[in-house]
């Protein structure tokens, strides 16, 4: 009942990645498509419950993620806003997004740094600093 959608990229590089052919995918070398804001709104309008950016990084597209929510929010829309994530991200921004949206999944790899670093080629503290920041922004986690 959500349409969810993704574009290429992710900050994170995990070599266990079930979706590397669009999550490592250069956004030079991938197929567009034209789908502003109020457009995909529009199309989820036509029987979604909600829009979730997901498949891929959606912190890689914040921007895009936040005005979507906004937008969603200014027109009072019934439709629910969230982002599948693996929330390695800076708590600054990750705050601001999280007052936007309705609900946040953080993909959680493992509880060990060594992990993040060998697999992933990230580290842990930022995750769990996220994973608290959505708590306290009250966001469904």
């Amino acid at each position: 009942m959500a349409l969810s959608l993704a574009t290429v990229g992710c900050n994170l590089h995990c070599a266990n990645c079930q979706n590397w052919e669009i999550s490592q995918q250069n956004p030079e070398e991938a197929e567009a498509y034209d789908a502003p804001p109020e457009k995909l709104i529009e199309l989820a309008e036509k029987g979604s419950k909600s829009i979730c950016f997901t498949y891929t990084e959606p912190i890689v597209f914040i921007e895009y993620v936040s005005d979507t929510a906004k937008l969603l929010k200014d027109k009072g829309s019934k439709l629910k806003c969230e982002i599948v994530s693996a929330g390695y991200i800076n708590p600054a921004p990750f705050k601001e997004l999280c007052s936007v949206l309705d609900a946040v999944k953080i993909d959680f790899k493992a509880f060990s740094d060594k992990f993040y670093q060998g697999v992933c080629g990230g580290s842990l503290k930022p995750v769990l600093k996220a994973m608290e920041t959505a708590r306290e922004s009250g966001v469904h986690l």
